[in-house]
C-alpha cells in the first residue's frame, strides 16, 4: 500500500527520532493506514534513512556529553595574572578552553595625533558600512571619534602599505611566537559583533580606547541557538521569550582595555562591543 509523502516523513522523523514501534504502529492504525511492518523494515535498510540515523544518535550523544561537561564544570572562567604566563601554562588555557588576561608591557600612545597627522593622502578600504567605503586615512581616524559607522579591518599586507608603514615599529610584538598572523582593527564606539566562535586561538590586545567581551564556554552551545558558528542572541539585550535556554549567568563578561592581553581560546563562544573608538591587534595560533 503506498502511503503520502507526509506520513513517510512522518514514519522517518519518528525512526529518526527513536519513537517507539508500538506508539508509532498505534498513531498509524488509528489513521486508517496498512502494512505498517512492512514500512517500518523499509526504513531500516535504506542506506540514507540509516545514515542520518546514525549522525542522530552521534548528535545525541554529544548533546548528552556538552551537558554532563556544564554541569562538572560550571559556567566559564576568566582567569587574570599578574604577569605574562609562560608557554607551558597558556596551552594549559588553550587545552581547557580557558580565556586569560595577563598585562602587557606595551606604553600606550598618542596614536592618532603622532602617526597619522600627516597622513593626508593614504587611501584604506573600509567595510561594513558601506562595504565599497573608501576614506583618506587621517580623515577616517579624525572622525573615528565623531562617532562615524565605519570600521577598518588591516590585514598582513595591509600593514604593508605607506599609511600604516609607521605603525609597524610601534605595535607590540606578540609574546608568544606561536602567535602569528597580526590583524588590525579600527572601529567606532557601538561597534557590536554578535555572538561566534573561531576556530584559531588568539591574543587581543587594545591599542587605544577599549572593548567589552562576552565569553560562554564551548559545552555551553545549545544555550546559545547555534546557527552554524554564530548565534542569533545579542547578550546586551536578551529576548528570554525567544531563546529561554539563554543564561546570563554562565556567561563571562570582561572589559579589555590598553594594558592587557586576552586570550580568547579556539571554540569559546565571544561578542564584542567597541565601548570607545579603537584600535586592537589581534595574533592568531591555528589549531592542529
Amino acid at each position: 500500500m503506498a502511503i503520502s509523502t507526509a506520513w513517510n516523513l512522518w514514519l522517518i522523523e519518528n525512526y529518526l527520532a527513536g519513537v517507539a514501534p508500538d506508539r508509532c504502529r498505534a498513531l498509524w492504525q488509528a489513521a486508517g493506514l496498512a502494512d505498517f511492518e512492512l514500512h517500518w523494515t523499509q526504513l531500516a535498510l535504506d542506506p540514507w534513512v540509516q545514515g542520518a540515523h546514525t549522525h542522530w544518535s552521534r548528535l545525541r550523544k554529544r548533546q548528552s556529553v556538552l551537558a554532563s561537561l556544564a554541569q562538572l564544570r560550571g559556567p566559564i572562567r576568566l582567569t587574570r595574572l599578574r604577569k605574562t604566563p609562560s608557554s607551558a601554562r597558556l596551552s594549559d588555557f588553550i587545552r581547557t578552553q580557558s580565556p586569560v588576561i595577563f598585562p602587557t608591557r606595551f606604553q600606550q600612545m598618542d596614536w592618532f595625533q603622532a602617526l597619522f597627522a600627516t597622513k593626508k593622502s593614504q587611501v584604506v578600504q573600509c567595510y561594513q558600512y558601506p562595504q565599497d567605503m573608501e576614506c583618506v586615512c587621517h580623515s577616517f581616524l579624525a572622525e573615528l571619534h565623531q562617532g562615524n559607522q565605519y570600521s577598518i579591518r588591516a590585514h598582513n599586507q595591509l600593514l604593508a602599505q605607506s599609511g600604516f608603514t609607521d605603525l609597524i615599529p610601534h605595535l607590540p610584538a606578540s609574546p608568544f611566537k606561536e602567535f602569528q598572523k597580526p590583524t588590525l582593527w579600527l572601529q567606532p564606539s557601538s561597534d557590536f559583533t554578535g555572538f561566534h566562535f573561531d576556530r584559531a586561538n588568539h591574543l587581543w590586545t587594545v591599542l587605544e580606547g577599549s572593548k567589552k567581551i562576552w565569553m560562554v564556554a564551548p559545552y555551553e552551545t545549545e544555550m546559545l541557538y547555534p546557527e552554524r558558528h554564530f548565534s542569533p542572541i545579542d547578550p546586551r539585550q536578551p529576548n528570554r521569550s525567544k531563546f529561554p535556554k539563554y543564561q546570563a549567568e554562565r556567561v563571562v563578561v570582561a572589559t579589555i582595555k590598553p594594558d592587557q592581553w586576552l586570550l580568547v581560546p579556539s571554540g569559546v563562544w565571544h561578542a564584542v562591543e567597541t565601548i570607545q573608538p579603537s584600535m586592537m591587534l589581534t595574533y592568531a595560533k591555528e589549531c592542529p
